[in-house]
Formats: structure tokens, sequence, C-alpha cells
């Protein structure tokens, strides 16, 4: 890591000379420093603002455009973006250490998704290995990614492989807040409170499921059943429904649905019971062609 940071340090102090003096932009997105990663500048700021912390910039030269810079470097532009990431996270961080509001502030770090390292997706030199499968797929490789919480005196420092999904943040947030939920609300995710203080020993969820167009999965405890666009595979379409057993394959290469036809129908039904009440899938219909 420390090479690493060398090197990008190294570039940055080089930046200048390949980006304009006005701050680049990412999405539209004029003057503003993305805590994610597109956009930032030496100068930026952030601030408390009615309990939110807002990042801002007073125009200086940026320090990362990392589609514009390093466009087609592979995985340095990769490397770039997540120096960026540990950037801008640790001034939200120095924020609350400085408006003296450490311990009342959860703080959650997550990607949306895996790396896209398949056709059909803006592959950037992204590495999902033992995880099979890319962004834009049902496969581990698209939907495990790191999760980091911080709260101190309320998050139990430590590590923890119980499986949870990003709605989970919805109601965890509502907890912090002192907000109860109603039942009107029909919140998918759960308070992972609980958990993270260590007070709950159990599991926070019996499944997780997932739908992306034609794709799904579910997991229950060490099993998975999916269906993925085979673009993961070079190929194209959308596969057979297949079961693995995370706990020996992390990597999916195993299918063992020919064995335990009983799992897979289970699945199968306990995945269909929850999809009934979603609304028909908005995109992510098209699998690589």
């Amino acid at each position: 890591m420390k090479e690493l940071n060398a090197k990008i340090d190294a570039f940055l102090k080089d930046t200048e000379a390949v980006v304009p003096k006005a701050n680049p932009t990412f999405g539209q997105q004029p003057k503003a420093d993305a805590v994610g990663g597109w956009v930032a500048s030496k100068d930026a700021k952030v601030e408390a603002k009615d309990g939110v912390f807002v990042v801002t910039s007073t125009g200086g030269d940026p320090y990362i455009s990392s589609r514009e810079v390093v466009k087609g470097v592979g995985r340095f532009t990769v490397e770039f973006r997540m120096k960026s990431d540990s950037k801008g996270g640790g001034q939200v961080f120095w924020a609350t250490a400085d408006e003296k509001l450490t311990e009342d502030t959860l703080v959650a770090f997550i990607s949306d998704n895996g790396g896209p390292t398949m056709k059909a997706t803006s592959v950037n030199g992204s590495v999902n290995t033992p995880l099979r499968g890319s962004k834009r797929t049902t496969l581990e490789g698209g939907v495990r990614v790191p999760f980091l919480v911080s709260w101190p005196g309320e998050v139990t420092p430590g590590t923890d492989d119980r499986p949870v999904i990003q709605l989970d943040l919805h109601a965890t947030d509502l907890a912090a807040d002192g907000v109860t939920p109603k039942a009107e609300w029909k919140l998918e995710g759960v308070d992972l409170l609980p958990y993270l203080s260590g007070k709950e020993k159990g599991t926070p969820h019996d499944a997780l499921y997932w739908r992306f167009g034609k794709q799904m999965a579910v997991r229950q405890g060490d099993w998975k059943l999916v269906r993925y666009d085979l673009g993961a595979e070079g190929k194209s379409g959308l596969s057979d429904a297949k079961l693995y057993n995370l706990m020996d394959d992390i990597g999916e290469a195993t299918d063992l649905s020919a064995k335990h036809l009983d799992k897979v129908k289970a699945l199968q039904a306990a995945w269909d019971a929850s999809d009934k009440s979603n609304v028909a899938p908005l995109w992510g219909g098209d699998v690589v062609k």
C-alpha cells in the first residue's frame, strides 16, 4: 500500500499539466467533490449543515478526474479511484472529529456492486478473484462487496461474516435516529445495530434475495440458487438455475443442482414468494448477446 500511495501521490503532483484549472465534471456535476471518488479537489471542505456533512470545493486545482486523466490505464485507474475514496472518506471522519460528533455519527461505506469485468460493462481493470462473475450479474463477483461500519461506542470493533444486504442500511439508519418503522412502510431491510453491537448473536436474515432483470439469486445459509448472465463466461444469454454451496465453493464452480433437487425446489419457491410483491423490472432485462 505504501508503494501504491507513493505512485499515486507522485501522479497527483503532475495532474495540473493535464487537467484544466476549472474543476472537471462527471455526470454534469460542476464544482462538486464526490466523496465516492470521481472528482475531488485539494481545497475541498467538509462542513456540518443541519446534521448533514457536505463536501464542497472552493475551486482549487483538482487532484483527480480518473475518467479523463487516467482513462485506459486499467488497474491503476481502479487503484486511483480507491485512493480518492479513502481521501473522501477521511474528510468525513475528520469533519465529525472537528465538530466533536464522532460518537454521535454512524458512518457506513459499501460498494454498490462487484467490479466490472465482462463485456457490456465498464471494464476497468477490476479483479474479483476468488469470486466468479462481474458487475451486472447475480454471481458472487457481482453482489458480494466490502461493507464497513463505524460508530464508536455503539459498534463493536471486529469483523462479521453474517450475510447482510444494502437494504439493511435503511432500517439501520432509522434505528440510529430513534425512528420506529411503521408496518405500512414495508421495509425490506433489517436494523443491524443489535448485531453490530454484539447484543444479538443470531443471523439478521433467514435468506437474501436478488433480482436483476431476468437474473435472480437467493442465498439461505451456505446454499445459493442463481440464474446469471452468461456474459460472465464469455457467452450469451441466461444460465439455467444453478446451485452452489458457498462454504465449500465461494467461486461458484461446481453446480450441485442435479444432486440436490429438493434444495433447488425449496430455494426457488422462497424466491418466487419474495418476488411476488415486487414491481416488474424497470431495467436489467437484457443479457449479453
